[in-house]
């Protein structure tokens, strides 16, 4: 399921990709059990983002908050809502969850998630106008995670640079993501 999804993501067949990890959680569900169909689920929403599926991401959050309701785990939707949120640039939704999602994380010990935090941090200062703020969090998101599977914050400190008239280091930043994401990664 996992490979056929993955050639599906290549094509850019998002909805196709969906379906898969539902029977992927499904699948996951029957055969581990646990939290592995939630997070299965979870990792939808980075999809439904990308094409603004608001209906399927809050049928996520609904599902993952009647699933997990013993805490610590009972607030895990919130990093959930904070990946969506980010990934759609619906600023004043991250605002809001922001806060209660990184009190989950490190409710449930999730530390390596402080790289998204930053992002986020960079995210609101960016869309409030304040680029040079911005270009610090951005940078301290990077320190912490400096690769692919952080490139946003590579864009978004380029896109900061270049809003500062600063094309060199908007040049570098570009530069450096292709370099880590690779040339095929859209």
């Amino acid at each position: 399921i996992r490979a056929k999804r993955n050639k599906l993501l290549h094509y850019g067949k998002l909805r196709r990709a969906i379906e898969l990890i539902e029977q992927q959680a499904e699948l996951l569900g029957r055969i581990r059990g646990g939290l592995f169909p939630i997070f299965t689920r979870g990792n939808q929403l980075n999809y439904l983002a990308e094409i603004r599926d608001d209906d399927g991401a809050n049928q996520i959050f609904t599902f993952i908050q009647q699933s997990l309701t013993e805490p610590p785990l009972d607030k895990i939707h919130y990093p959930f809502r904070r990946l969506y949120y980010s990934i759609t640039e619906d600023i004043e939704n991250l605002k809001v969850v922001l806060e209660p999602s990184i009190e989950a994380d490190f409710g449930t010990g999730n530390v390596r998630s402080s790289y998204e935090h930053s992002y986020c941090y960079g995210l609101i200062e960016m869309h409030e106008g304040n680029y040079k703020d911005a270009i610090e969090k951005f940078q301290e998101s990077i320190d912490f995670k400096a690769t692919g599977e952080n490139k946003r914050a590579f864009v978004k400190i380029a896109q900061c640079y270049n809003q500062i008239n600063k094309k060199r280091k908007a040049k570098e930043y570009f530069s450096q993501i292709i370099d880590l994401a690779g040339k095929n990664d859209p």
